[in-house]
Parts: structure tokens; sequence; C-alpha cells
């Protein structure tokens, strides 16, 4: 294999890892505010965080709220921005995300014939 080429993707692997923490420490800080400051708002999500109240449900529900762009009827500036970036995040992680499986396939794609396999 190509050493630069391992080399660049072994960066994608890190800044992919890097991109996630950034994306939970920023998920955290709207749980916090939400709750903070607009508590009914929180309660009708269900009362997420990160870890200790974690569910499908509460993911689903604050994935919707982000998508559907629910945030903008709360009329909060400082919301709607920390909303904004988070939907960017979410973007660029999934987008990182395919690059990263991409690579994967075409780095090592001919010795993941038992995954492959595994799959039919």
């Amino acid at each position: 294999m190509n050493a630069p080429f391992h080399e660049f993707f072994v960066g994608l692997w890190v800044l992919l890892a890097v991109l996630i923490c950034v994306l939970l420490f920023q998920v955290r800080r709207v749980f916090m505010y939400l709750e903070a400051q607009h508590n009914p708002t929180w309660v009708k999500l269900g009362e997420p965080s990160l870890f200790l109240n974690n569910s499908l449900k509460n993911n689903y529900l604050f994935l919707r709220f982000l998508v559907t762009r629910e945030f903008r009827a709360l009329q909060d500036a400082r919301l709607d921005s920390k909303c904004r970036g988070l939907l960017f995040l979410y973007a660029a992680a999934t987008a990182l995300f395919v690059v990263v499986l991409l690579f994967l396939l075409l780095l090592y794609g001919g010795k993941l014939t038992w995954f492959f396999q595994i799959l039919k």
C-alpha cells in the first residue's frame, strides 16, 4: 500500500474522531441551553442528556427538532445559531464518514471478501 495514501486515510479517521467529539460537546451545550432557557421544550424532547437519559426516542425527537427547524419557533437567536451549527456538524460528520467508508473499501476492498460473503 502507498504510504502517503495510508497516512491520508489515517488522517481522515483522526479528523472524523475529532469532529464527533466536537459534535458531542455542542449537543451537550444545546441540551444545557434548552434546559435552562426553554425548559418546556427540553421536557417535550424527553429531557435528553448525552449519557444519563440517552435513548432512541430522545435522539429521534432531538434530531427531528433540528431537521424540521422547530427551534426557530422559539425565536431565540442564540439557540438558532447553536442549532444551525449542529446541523452543519451532523452533515459534515456524515459526509466524512461516507468518505472514510469509501476509502476503506478502496484500500482494503480486495482483502474484505470475507466481509462481503457474510452479507450474502
